[in-house]
């Protein structure tokens, strides 16, 4: 009776260590297969990272749809960070990119000339303003002494 109670063991220890194995293997081929796949969307953002930047198959309805898309989403990035640039009152260097106060005539990291902006919209419905005369800079409305270049009103 005893030989028989350690065969049934050993065979239901044997029958669980095959099915542990065959889990490990199960498991281990499902992370190669999810590995595989992540390296495939990354290689196919890559492809269409490059259609994009080179301005490739713009003659494809679909892809026209998917430029226009782009396109539209691209602008509403545009302004939106040109309005928080008005919010925050500053200027992005061209040269360096950093941020310049508005006032700022020079970048002060890299000493670049700065190219102002035309007033944006929400500036432009903005009660009347006073500029000085001399370097177009704003000021404030009981301003005496531009705040830029000095000059007197």
């Amino acid at each position: 009776m005893a030989g028989k109670w350690t065969d049934k063991v050993s065979a239901f220890t044997q029958n669980a260590v095959s099915k542990s194995k065959e889990l490990a293997e199960i498991t281990r081929l499902n992370l190669s297969i999810s590995n595989a796949e992540e390296q495939i969307r990354g290689l196919k953002t890559e492809i269409g990272s490059y259609v994009v930047d080179h301005q490739l198959m713009t003659d494809v309805p679909e892809i026209q749809e998917i430029y226009g898309k782009l396109n539209t989403l691209q602008r509403s990035i545009d302004e939106s960070r040109e309005r928080i640039h008005a919010l925050k009152n500053v200027n992005i260097c061209s040269n360096c990119g950093a941020e310049v106060s508005r006032e700022s005539r020079f970048c002060d990291r890299c000493g670049q000339p700065i190219q102002r902006p035309e007033p944006y919209a929400a500036e432009q419905e903005a009660p009347a303003q006073k500029f000085c005369p001399n370097c177009g800079q704003a000021l404030s409305m009981d301003a005496a002494f531009c705040s830029n270049c000095g000059a007197k009103f």
